[in-house]
């Protein structure tokens, strides 16, 4: 069973899945999910034996203990509802948490969190006291990222609703479910480890002291932050996680003034939501044989689920910016005035990088290797909206027209060579990696031959690209 349940938790499609934020994607991912052929395998060597089932819930706890990788969380999620789903009616009965598992994945599915689910999530806590509650249990079903994300936007559904009366407004006391709900996700490696768990303080009054703030900017979306609230992003998990869906809201409003200033601020919280020290190298000494990349530097294990969840908003912000042709015109405009492009392409050297989500993009692919296939994945739509501009009359598309397409492919050209060159790479997802480089050199516009990505042109992203 070991084997089975590893391959659901190493699969590329499911990790690309749970990393993915945005409302519209999320929907439509349960009922993959659920054709998984780890997972369907798992239910199928189970079938209606409680005891293996039980086992099998106990191997999972174990592999998520040595790991702290959230996709067991998920799994645990979708193994139940899976039995769930086939009817299978000796284990549900006797799994504890099916009560748990069914109005939230019902959230997790709509991608929204209603009055009657929340209050069925409620009725499901309201059986337990602090003696019998299954803290492990719980807590490794809400470490799914799907979890997390759904409270997360809960939390800032609340925020908004709260903001235009926040001074006298009654709704302040329903931000304390979702909150502890998140605590639990949050601290589940902690939680299954304790023989008597309790609930970790959260830092209510630093959480408390954050949502305060992120109603000012809610209410008015040009506020700037003030250090006081962006100082608690580096020691609270919630508020990192509610500030990322606020973000990607932003990134969806277009509101890119407001989503300027707040990747900046999520530039300067990286290494402590990290674990690491901004004082050491983001990477190993040793190189992956294959690419002579640079290795990232291990998280603790800890810290493997803010990693995950930075992994996450990078992919979302991505995918966001490059389904909006505005966004992507604005941010390439923006690269051709603002990038000071240096003649050495060998050495990787690009500074200074001024527009925030490119800036952001360069930090984070210095530290995860997520980092990096999400700056290939933004110059590959970057890429393909130059080459649908190329056949487009700048007088019938004012709004998208990017302003000197040449220039713009230059700037995607240096930014690739500036990533093979400075990037990390972790050897055990380099075949994604590759993909991503060679989708890009399909997208590159054939007018700009000059800066075609192909091996023959590129010296550093050679050694991703297909000869």
């Amino acid at each position: 069973m070991f084997p089975l349940i590893q391959s659901y938790a190493d699969s590329e499609d499911l990790l690309w899945m749970s990393r993915e934020m945005t409302t519209n994607a999320v929907m439509k991912f349960t009922s993959r999910r659920r054709k998984n052929k780890s997972l369907l395998d798992i239910s199928a060597a189970i079938g209606a034996d409680l005891r293996l089932y039980m086992q099998t819930l106990g191997m999972i706890r174990e592999l998520f203990l040595e790991t702290n990788n959230p996709a067991f969380g998920t799994l645990r999620l979708d193994l139940v509802m899976l039995m769930h789903e086939n009817d299978v009616s000796d284990i549900i009965g006797d799994d504890i948490c099916h009560g748990l598992a069914w109005p939230l994945d019902a959230c997790i599915t709509k991608q929204l969190m209603d009055d009657r689910r929340v209050q069925e999530l409620q009725s499901y806590f309201d059986r337990f006291n602090n003696e019998n509650m299954p803290y492990g249990e719980i807590s490794l079903i809400l470490s799914s990222p799907y979890s997390r994300h759904v409270l997360a936007q809960y939390v800032l559904s609340i925020l908004e609703a709260i903001a235009p009366e926040s001074a006298v407004s009654q709704r302040y006391k329903e931000l304390k479910f979702p909150r502890v709900l998140l605590t639990m996700g949050l601290s589940a490696q902690e939680l299954i480890q304790q023989d008597h768990p309790k609930i970790p303080k959260d830092s209510r009054l630093k959480t408390r002291e954050f949502f305060q703030s992120l109603l000012v900017h809610i209410e008015d979306t040009a506020a700037q932050p003030v250090p006081e609230a962006t100082s608690i992003l580096t020691i609270n998990g919630i508020a990192r996680q509610v500030l990322y869906t606020f973000v990607l809201k932003l990134a969806a409003n277009q509101n890119m003034d407001a989503l300027n200033t707040w990747l900046s601020v999520i530039g300067d919280f990286l290494h402590s939501a990290l674990g690491i020290s901004s004082e050491t190298p983001p990477y190993q000494i040793s190189l992956d044989a294959q690419t002579e990349s640079r290795i990232p530097q291990a998280i603790p294990v800890s810290h493997n689920i803010d990693a995950f969840e930075l992994d996450a908003f990078i992919q979302s912000i991505v995918s966001c910016i490059c389904s909006n042709h505005r966004a992507t015109a604005t941010i390439l405009n923006d690269m051709c005035l603002d990038l000071d492009l240096r003649s050495d392409v060998g050495g990787g050297t690009m500074e200074p990088i001024k527009p925030p989500l490119v800036k952001l993009l360069d930090q984070v692919g210095r530290l995860r290797h997520c980092g990096h296939e999400q700056m290939i994945a933004f110059l590959t739509g970057c890429a393909s909206f130059i080459s649908a501009e190329y056949g487009v009359d700048s007088a019938s598309s004012p709004q998208t027209t990017i302003e000197a397409k040449e220039n713009a492919v230059y700037c995607v050209y240096k930014l690739c060579e500036h990533a093979a060159a400075n990037y990390v790479v972790d050897p055990a997802h380099i075949d994604v990696l590759k993909e991503q480089y060679n989708k890009l050199s399909l997208a590159c516009p054939s007018q700009a031959f000059k800066y075609q990505i192909v091996s023959s042109n590129c010296p550093n992203a050679s050694k991703f690209l297909l000869q």
